[in-house]
């Protein structure tokens, strides 16, 4: 898998995004982490793929998604429909090396629904890129049952990557009316380098705990960067699941549900991935690893990427 960071759905972000410093593009760039370089091409992704060995890659994008304003519907599905429509033609030009996620619009339901079936019935999607919230909606919210309910009955795969925190804070102003508020509980530090793991842990606990997993059981999830922090703090979640939800078997149920449904990708510093591949032995197999490339991200992580590639098996697409 790869992110996308073609220079259109760049410029969509960089004009409508309500707080530029919550893109993780922009959070990179400024901590000068990313190999600046040249922008994103079709060919340079193709030559990272033939030095690194890697047959076919699945194209998403990147924090922040597609829904750049807060409580903006047309903006949301404006961009969530242009972009779906640019990534299928890059796959559809090159179907023996690409294939891809598409976005949502979510936490616009409706919008969202129409977008599944478009997206997989008319653009050839293989799945789903989620950010772990949507402008303050946490995956596994009430809210959001209808459309997890549709991508159950799809049998879709849904890649979540995470985002920066954020919260709907009622906004006096507004007359109580709850505003998103993106919350950066240690701002000298670029939120991908540490909050990006918490927050998308956060939403895959939901999932699990609300029971959006339970009940949708043919839905299946792809955590970003070796799962975050879930592995380790895993444990602890079960353990208080019974007491919290009142069924004697919950933590197993969980655990089940991680080891069979939950996959991770190995995107990062190689040193880093091992040492939570250890996390792992508990909570999943094998052959639950999938490799994913960051484009624009320094020479060692895609190198990294690329060895754990031929150390473990690799989830077989189906399409």
């Amino acid at each position: 898998m790869a992110r996308v960071l073609y220079e259109a759905w760049m410029g969509q972000t960089r004009r409508h995004a309500q707080d530029p410093s919550e893109s993780s593009i922009s959070q990179f760039e400024d901590a000068k982490l990313l190999v600046l370089g040249k922008e994103w091409t079709v060919e340079s992704h193709l030559k990272m793929m033939e030095d690194n060995s890697i047959d076919k890659c699945i194209l998403s994008v990147t924090a922040p998604g597609t829904h750049l304003i807060a409580g903006d519907r047309a903006l949301a599905k404006e961009v969530t429909m242009k972009t779906n429509d640019e990534l299928s033609e890059i796959a559809a030009a090159h179907p023996d090396k690409f294939k891809f996620f598409a976005s949502l619009p979510l936490p616009e339901v409706e919008e969202s629904l129409e977008e599944i079936d478009r997206a997989l019935d008319k653009l050839g999607a293989v799945g789903f890129c989620v950010m772990s919230n949507a402008n303050g909606v946490y995956m596994g919210d009430a809210k959001l049952d209808p459309v997890f309910k549709k991508l159950n009955e799809r049998k879709a795969i849904v890649f979540i990557h995470p985002c920066a925190c954020k919260l709907l804070m009622p906004n006096a102003q507004k007359g109580g009316e709850p505003s998103c508020v993106t919350v950066a509980p240690l701002p000298q530090l670029p939120r991908p380098i540490m909050e990006y793991f918490f927050d998308e842990s956060r939403a895959v606990v939901n999932l699990l705990t609300s029971g959006t997993m339970s009940r949708n059981e043919d839905l299946r999830l792809i955590m970003s960067h070796g799962g975050g922090v879930l592995p380790p703090t895993l444990e602890r979640v079960t353990s208080f699941s019974a007491a919290l939800f009142g069924k004697a078997n919950t933590g197993q149920e969980l655990r089940e549900i991680i080891k069979s449904r939950i996959y991770f990708d190995l995107a990062g510093k190689i040193a880093v991935m091992m040492a939570q591949l250890n996390g792992h032995r508990l909570t999943s197999n094998n052959r639950l690893a999938i490799p994913r490339a960051d484009p624009r991200s320094s020479p060692h992580f895609q190198a990294g990427a690329a060895t754990i590639r031929h150390r473990l098996p690799v989830h077989a697409w189906r399409r």
